[in-house]
């Protein structure tokens, strides 16, 4: 699986690494742990023809101004393995970045999720997922719950990540320039 991102740096990742750090000392998620870098994505897909993509994300990089995106709240993606994330507000500089990644860089992706479709994508920031209890998911959102998650987090990259069922892997990043 590989997707195309904007990574979070500075104190936003270390507020996520730090929620990670406590789902799995208070409650025993790891899935999430060792294999992730704190992100939202704009597509996900089996695969992307990479020399291809780079040079595409390259060219928007360059076009791209650094923005601001705003979290609200906690969310869940209900399934088997449920998902608790952070979503982070569609604003219209989000649905933008969103938007030029699918017109420039989704057709060159092969087997492409569906739930990145301009429609129906969420964005967010993932904190658990994998082995969530769904016994103990309750426990989990209460906690939460009780906290502020409305961030303020620069957005100032996009990079394609690669992901194994072991490990997550940053192919290329680049920095806005516009």
């Amino acid at each position: 699986m590989q997707g195309i991102v904007s990574l979070l740096d500075g104190a936003d990742r270390e507020r996520v690494e730090q929620l990670w750090d406590e789902l799995r000392q208070t409650f025993g998620v790891r899935g999430i742990h060792a294999k992730r870098f704190p992100h939202f994505s704009y597509h996900v897909a089996e695969e992307y023809d990479l020399p291809r993509a780079k040079q595409a994300l390259e060219a928007l990089a360059k076009k791209t101004r650094r923005f601001f995106a705003q979290t609200s709240g906690i969310g869940v993606f209900t399934r088997k393995d449920p998902v608790i994330y952070v979503p982070v507000v569609r604003t219209e500089e989000v649905a933008a970045a969103h938007a030029k990644i699918a017109e420039r860089v989704g057709p060159l992706a092969m087997g492409t999720n569906e739930f990145y479709a301009d429609e129906i994508w969420i964005p967010h920031v993932t904190i658990a997922e994998g082995d969530v209890d769904i016994l103990v998911l309750p426990e989990i959102v209460r906690r939460l719950g009780e906290r502020n998650f409305r961030w303020e987090m620069p957005v100032s990259n996009f990079a394609l990540i690669r992901a194994t069922e072991s490990v997550q892997e940053v192919c290329f990043r680049y920095e806005f320039e516009g």
